[in-house]
């Protein structure tokens, strides 16, 4: 399954540190709004606070069709090697190419 792979992908890297290639796999949308350097300081907190990402545990997928492309929508609970984390990421088509539109984990214990 093609969502299962992006995010084995972006674990991959995310595991390794290796926040350029995450951003130079983003689609354009992204690259416009988020600076590189701001996203490197994001993906470094977030693998402070986290830890390494583990496989997700679970997931809801969508896939969704709009005047801007295909985009598949990816709601993950994946453990960390520092606790469980809520994953939404959301891939856009373009170019041919399925690329990271945008990013957010969530700590679940941190919840109230």
């Amino acid at each position: 399954m093609r969502a299962k792979q992006l995010v084995e992908t972006f674990h991959e890297r995310f595991a390794r540190g290796d926040a350029d290639a995450i951003y130079e796999d983003a689609d354009s949308d992204f690259q416009q709004k988020v600076p590189v350097e701001r996203h490197r300081r994001y993906i470094a907190m977030a693998a402070e606070s986290y830890g390494t990402p583990g496989p997700c545990d679970r997931s809801v997928t969508s896939v969704k069709w709009d005047m801007s492309g295909r985009r598949i929508m990816i709601q993950c609970f994946a453990v960390f090697s520092r606790g469980a984390v809520e994953e939404d990421i959301v891939w856009r088509k373009q170019e041919g190419q399925y690329r990271l539109h945008t990013y957010k984990v969530d700590w679940i214990e941190h919840r109230i």
